[in-house]
């Protein structure tokens, strides 16, 4: 979707209103977060199939969710109106969209470590601006993964894996 000639990428849903002064509460599809805000540059509700900018103008994590206030939505009546709207971006915001492609097809990869052998398989991408990580599964457990190329060493499509190395502890942290 284009919007004043640059392209909006849908990162998140407005799920329901978030107590009674404004906020909804957003729940953000596999590899965004609400990192990718930016009190200076708007978002964008896909309202009737046309978006609409707002400024963040607050956030904060609540579970699953992220309860954002919009700046002049300041009651819950009118943060209602907005419930089940998407929550665009402009594409250069969230990088190279051949990387996130890249990533996105590395899901359901399995991960194999240096020192530990087999970590999981890789549930999910958090596209955090200059930290890209990634989470595997592992007997239960979620295991944070910094996509770098310093610990990924190589990645076999042919087998779906992923070879790392990671850093002395990292792998612990996660399994004590």
């Amino acid at each position: 979707m284009l919007f004043d000639n640059k392209e909006l990428v849908e990162i998140a849903q407005v799920a329901k209103t978030y107590g009674l002064n404004g906020h909804v509460s957003l729940k953000f599809h596999s590899g965004f977060s609400e990192t990718l805000y930016d009190e200076e540059i708007p978002v964008f509700l896909l309202i009737e199939g046309v978006p609409v900018p707002f400024l963040v103008e607050d956030y904060k994590n609540s579970g699953g969710y992220v309860a954002t206030k919009f700046k002049y939505v300041d009651n819950a009546k009118s943060a209602e109106k907005y419930v089940g709207c998407k929550v665009l971006v402009f594409a250069d915001a969230i990088g190279d969209d051949d990387d996130y492609d890249e990533e996105l097809e590395l899901v359901g990869y399995k991960v194999f470590d240096a020192h530990h052998g087999y970590v999981g398989e890789i549930a999910d991408f958090n596209l955090i601006p200059g930290n890209p990580v990634f989470e595997t599964d592992f007997n239960g457990r979620t295991i944070i993964i910094p996509y770098t190329e310093d610990i990924v060493v190589d990645i076999n499509d042919d087998k779906q894996e992923v070879y790392i190395n990671a850093p002395e502890g990292l792998i612990e942290l996660y399994l004590e």
